[in-house]
C-alpha cells in the first residue's frame, strides 16, 4: 500500500478500506443488526465562563509537503472579538 516514501499510492482506495473496516465494527459491535440511526444536531459557539476567553482554531493542508493555513479568534464571555489570526505557509516540494 505504501511506497518507500512512506505515502499511500492510492488514497481513495485506502480511504474506503478504512471506512468499510469501520463499518463492519460497527456491524459486529451492534449484534449484527447493522442498523444505523443518524442524528441531526445544531452546532452553535458556546461562550466561555465569566472573565474567561474562549480561542477558537482550525486549519487545513493541501498535499504533504504544500500549502498549510491555520486561523484562529480570541472572543470573550459575551462573543466579543478581541483577536485574530492567519497564517499560510507554502512548503516546496523536495
Amino acid at each position: 500500500m505504501f511506497r518507500e516514501n512512506g505515502k499511500c499510492r492510492d488514497r481513495v482506495r485506502f480511504v474506503n478500506n478504512i471506512v468499510r473496516k469501520v463499518s463492519q465494527a460497527w456491524i459486529v459491535s451492534s449484534g449484527g443488526l447493522g442498523q444505523y440511526s443518524r442524528v441531526e444536531r445544531l452546532i452553535a459557539w458556546t461562550p466561555p465562563l465569566v472573565r474567561w476567553v474562549k480561542l477558537n482554531t482550525d486549519g487545513a493542508s493541501h498535499e504533504n509537503p504544500g500549502l498549510e493555513t491555520t486561523c484562529g479568534v480570541l472572543r470573550d464571555g459575551e462573543g466579543q472579538w478581541i483577536h485574530g489570526f492567519a497564517f499560510v505557509r507554502f512548503q516546496p516540494r523536495l
